[in-house]
């Protein structure tokens, strides 16, 4: 009887860890969420529009080696709308985890333009609401001015310091600066795409059983 035992316990299904981290890319139209994207899988796919449709509004990118995939959705036109997105996210969320660990939203990389210099009570309570998904939530500050020989302007600086100091529940507690491509008209560069990478492929998700 105890042999018998030992092999049904062997055969029981083990949980399940997923082969790849799969982000939610959200934010405004206009904040650079293709060219992130783009710049992250190494191609032009998120441009020209041809990632995996999953349904109305959602598209799916994988990196090369198939380690980091990217839910892209589709962009607000206001903050109302994004606002209305984010508290309807856990239905998208429940549907994409029904499809298996390989499909589950795992985190979500929420973008902000550097150049809105301006994070007000609605955007944290926004932040706050994503929160209630349980799921990691890095702060993207996209478009980020950055020259090798001087860095962030002081500007820049001091917006980063300002969100830091807010102390959201977001990864590391500070927001991720990027540059998604260089800008030689004005002498910025490409910067923090590794870095939030690294971050994200940094997150193991959890078993499934």
């Amino acid at each position: 009887m105890a042999s018998l035992w030992s092999r049904f316990r062997g055969r029981r299904r083990q949980p399940e860890r997923p082969r790849r981290t799969n982000v939610a890319v959200i934010g405004a139209t206009g904040v650079g969420k293709s060219t992130l994207i783009n710049a992250v899988v190494g191609s032009e796919q998120a441009s020209a529009g041809i990632g995996a449709p999953v349904t109305k509004g959602l598209w799916f990118y994988e990196t090369p080696d198939g380690r980091l995939g990217l839910y892209d959705f589709e962009g607000a036109e206001s903050f109302t709308e994004l606002r209305r997105f984010v508290r309807n996210l856990s239905v998208i969320a429940d549907e994409r985890a029904a499809e298996g660990p390989d499909h589950a939203i795992h985190g979500y990389w929420l973008c902000l333009k550097a150049s809105d210099r301006r994070f007000d009570d609605q955007q944290i309570e926004l932040v706050r609401e994503l929160a209630k998904q349980r799921c990691p939530i890095w702060l993207v500050l996209t478009q980020t001015p950055w020259r090798p020989d001087k860095g962030f302007p002081d500007d820049v600086v001091e917006f980063l310091s300002h969100l830091t100091l807010l102390r959201l529940p977001i990864v590391g507690g500070r927001p991720f600066p990027v540059a998604a491509m260089d800008d030689e008209f004005a002498g910025t560069a490409q910067y923090g795409i590794d870095a939030l990478t690294q971050s994200a492929l940094g997150y193991r998700p959890p078993l499934r059983k």
